[in-house]
C-alpha cells in the first residue's frame, strides 16, 4: 500500500510549494498591471503558510526560527500597537493586515528554503517574472510618448524599474557563478525597460550593486582596491558612453544629473518630484519630533500632510521618514535591526568568500540606499528578499560549521 503521506511530503508537496512560490513572486512583479492582484497575492500568501505547515507535519521537520523572522513578529506587533495612536485607524489597520500577510509568508519561507537548489529555484522565478514583466512593459508602452516617462500600463515605473534591476542581479549570478549563458537573452528586454522608466532609484540600485558586487569579488585577492577600481572605472565610463549614444535615455540622465546637482547642493534643481521630496522630508522629521517614541501610527503621513496648506494624500517617499513618522523611534530600530543583523553575520563569518552571498548583500545594501526614495516597510518584495538573504547566509554558515567540525574529527582520528 502507497505511504501518502510520505509521498506527498517528499515530492508532491514540494512540487505544491515551489508553485505557489512562484505565483507568488509573479503576483509581485505584476501587482500594478491587474486589478485586485493585491488579493491574490495576500491569498497566495495565506497558501503558502499552510502548504509549508502541511509539508512541516508530513516530513517531521524541526521548526528553527530564525532572529530575522522574530524581528519581523516583533516589528508587526509593533504595528498593531500604532492603530491606537493614528488619527485614521482604517488606514493603519489596511496596513496591518499587509504586514501579517507578508509575515505568514516569511515565517514559512524561512522554513522551507534549507538548501542551496531551493534559494536557486527562487532566483530563478525572479529573473522569469522580470523578463515577462520587461516584455509586458516594452509591448504595452506607448511609443508615441518616447522620451517622456511613462510607463503606466506596467504599474508605477520606479516599482518596474527596480524589479527589473532585481531580475539582472540575479541573471549575474546565474551568468557567472551557474554558466548559464541563455539568462542573457533575459537582460535584451530588461535593461530598456530600466533605462525607459528613467527611475533614479531603479538606476542608483544597478549601478551600487555592481560596484559593490565588483568590490567584495575582489576583497580577498592581491591588489584587490586597485583592480575594483579600475573595473567599476571601465564599467561607468562604458555605460555613460552607451546611455549618451541614445535618445531613449535622455529622461533618465536628466533626473540623474538633477539628483547630484540636489545632493551635492550645487545649485536650486528645477524638478517637481525631487522639490517635493526634500519638502516631504522635512515635514515628515517634525512630524516626527511631535511624537518621537511610538510615532503617530502606520501609514499616518498621508492624513498629516494633506491637511498642510500645499499638501496631498500621498506617502513620504522615504522608508526612513515614514517609518519615523508611523512608529516612532521605537518601531525604526525595530524594523532596521533585521539589516543590522543580516550585515552583522555576513561581516562576522566572513561571508564575502561566497559569491551567492554577495549577490544577496548586494542587493540587500541596495534597498537599503533606496530606502531614501521608497517606502518598503510594507513591501513585498522587499521582505522577501530580507527572508531570502538570511536563508543564504544560515546555508553557508552551516555548511562551514559542518566543515569544521569534519576537519575536528579527522585531526582527532589522526592523533
Amino acid at each position: 500500500m502507497v505511504n501518502l503521506g510520505k509521498y506527498l511530503g517528499s515530492d508532491c508537496m514540494r512540487k505544491i510549494i515551489e508553485l505557489n512560490l512562484f505565483l507568488y513572486i509573479f503576483s509581485i512583479y505584476f501587482y500594478g498591471v491587474f486589478p485586485h492582484m493585491f488579493f491574490v497575492t495576500n491569498l497566495l500568501g495565506l497558501l503558502m503558510f499552510l502548504n509549508c505547515l502541511f509539508y512541516i507535519i508530513l516530513n517531521r521537520k524541526k521548526i528553527k526560527i530564525s532572529p530575522v523572522v522574530i524581528w519581523m513578529f516583533i516589528f508587526a506587533l509593533i504595528s498593531c500597537l500604532s492603530i491606537y495612536k493614528s488619527i485614521e485607524q482604517d488606514v493603519t489597520f489596511s496596513i496591518i493586515r499587509i504586514l501579517f500577510s507578508i509575515f505568514l509568508v516569511c515565517f514559512a519561507t524561512s522554513i522551507y528554503v534549507d538548501s542551496k537548489e531551493k534559494i536557486e529555484n527562487i532566483i530563478r522565478y525572479f529573473i522569469y517574472c522580470g523578463f515577462l514583466l520587461s516584455i509586458y512593459a516594452l509591448i504595452s508602452f506607448d511609443y508615441s510618448l518616447l522620451g517622456l516617462r511613462r510607463f503606466d500600463s506596467a504599474g508605477n515605473p520606479n516599482v518596474v524599474s527596480i524589479l527589473c534591476v532585481v531580475s539582472f542581479i540575479f541573471g549575474i549570478y546565474y551568468f557567472l557563478a551557474k554558466k548559464k549563458y541563455l539568462v542573457l537573452l533575459t537582460w535584451i528586454p530588461i535593461l530598456p525597460v530600466v533605462i525607459l522608466t528613467a527611475s533614479r532609484k531603479g538606476t542608483i540600485l544597478i549601478i551600487f550593486t555592481i560596484i559593490l558586487l565588483i568590490f567584495l569579488n575582489n576583497y580577498n585577492k592581491n591588489f584587490a582596491f586597485i583592480r575594483s577600481i579600475l573595473k567599476i572605472g571601465i564599467l561607468m565610463v562604458t555605460t555613460f558612453f552607451i546611455l549618451n549614444l541614445t535618445p531613449l535615455s535622455e529622461p533618465m540622465m536628466t533626473r540623474m544629473k538633477n539628483f547630484v546637482i540636489d545632493i551635492l547642493n550645487i545649485e536650486q534643481v528645477e524638478d517637481g518630484s525631487l522639490n517635493s521630496r526634500n519638502l516631504m522630508i522635512q515635514k515628515g522629521i517634525g512630524y516626527f519630533t511631535e511624537k518621537p517614541i511610538l510615532g503617530h501610527g502606520l501609514d499616518q503621513f498621508r492624513v498629516l500632510f494633506e491637511k498642510e496648506p500645499f499638501g496631498r494624500r500621498t506617502y513620504s517617499h522615504n522608508n526612513f521618514v515614514e517609518l519615523l513618522v508611523s512608529t516612532g523611534i521605537i518601531g525604526f530600530l525595530i524594523y532596521y535591526s533585521i539589516y543590522a543583523y543580516l550585515f552583522g553575520i555576513f561581516v562576522k563569518y566572513k561571508l564575502y568568500k561566497y559569491f551567492l552571498c554577495n549577490i544577496h548583500l548586494t542587493l540587500l545594501a541596495g534597498l537599503f540606499l533606496i530606502g531614501y526614495g521608497e517606502v518598503q516597510y510594507y513591501d513585498y518584495k522587499t521582505y522577501l528578499l530580507l527572508i531570502i538573504t538570511n536563508a543564504v547566509f544560515q546555508i553557508y554558515i552551516n555548511s562551514e560549521r559542518i566543515s569544521r567540525r569534519g576537519k575536528r574529527l579527522v585531526n582527532l582520528n589522526i592523533s
